[in-house]
């Protein structure tokens, strides 16, 4: 665990304990089923956003009912939109963004529970993507975690590469 969130000495300008600032912030929401949003100094978050229904995606981020209808809430496309949105109006310099099903309730064939689907925007460009995670609700959501911190990890060491 702790390699996983741990950079090289050196690589974060001084300041060793920034990504366990980031790991305990998330670790004890669990990261919501929504964006969270860092400014410049890496690890203080500048605000986060959680949003459950298609109606907050659509008010808090911007998020068009007809992408929400053609592509459904658990996807890599309102993944992304998910984050730019945050992004945007936070003013921030990167945002991430989780939405899925955890279960045990809430799937279908197209989104079936442990299906989890990630948006990172930054400065240069938005990625998405969607895992399959098998287990319980909690053991889902502890991978999504897992895999959310992860993401931010490499792209803020990408940034000050």
């Amino acid at each position: 665990d702790r390699e996983l969130y741990s950079p090289t000495p050196g690589q974060m300008d001084g300041d060793p304990g920034w990504i366990k600032k980031i790991r305990n912030f998330l670790g004890r929401s669990l990261l919501g089923v929504g964006p969270r949003i860092y400014d410049g100094r890496y690890g203080h978050p500048a605000a986060v956003v959680i949003v459950y229904s298609n109606e907050a995606k659509e008010n808090q981020l911007g998020i068009s009912a007809s992408l929400l209808v053609e592509h459904g809430a658990v996807s890599e496309v309102i993944a992304g939109k998910m984050a730019e949105g945050a992004k945007e109006r936070c003013g921030a310099d990167l945002s991430i963004a989780v939405t899925g099903i955890a279960g045990p309730d809430g799937g279908n064939h197209q989104t079936p529970v442990g299906m989890v689907c990630f948006g990172l925007a930054t400065s240069h460009a938005t990625e998405t993507g969607c895992f399959q995670f098998a287990g319980s609700r909690a053991s889902i959501r502890a991978r999504a975690v897992t895999y959310a911190l992860d993401l931010l990890r490499r792209s803020l060491l990408l940034e000050i590469g």
